[in-house]
C-alpha cells in the first residue's frame, strides 16, 4: 500500500501525512483517531513509540497489517512498505 492509498483509506491529506513523518507537521489527536480506527494494532506504537512486534501485524485480522507482516519477514526496508 502507497501512501497516496494509505492517507484515502484513513481519510488523512498526503501533505498533511507527509509533513507529520518529516516532523515538519504535528500529528493532531483528529490523525490518530483516524489512522487506529483503521489499524489499531498501530496504537501502541503511535502513542508510545515503542517497537510493533510482526507477531501482532500477523495475529491481526486486518488483511493491511497481514500483508505488511509478511513483507517485512521477507526482508522488505520501511520504504519499500509505502511503495
Amino acid at each position: 500500500m502507497g501512501r497516496e492509498s494509505f492517507c484515502q483509506l484513513v481519510g488523512l491529506g498526503v501533505t498533511h501525512l507527509t509533513s507529520i513523518e518529516s516532523n515538519r507537521g504535528p500529528m493532531y489527536v483528529t490523525d490518530l483517531e483516524a489512522i487506529t480506527s483503521v489499524f489499531p494494532e498501530f496504537t501502541w506504537w503511535l502513542i508510545s513509540g515503542k517497537s510493533l512486534s510482526v507477531g501482532d501485524l500477523e495475529r491481526s485480522s486486518n488483511k493491511y497489517c497481514n500483508a505488511a507482516a509478511t513483507k517485512i519477514r521477507r526482508g522488505v526496508t520501511t520504504e519499500d512498505l509505502l511503495r
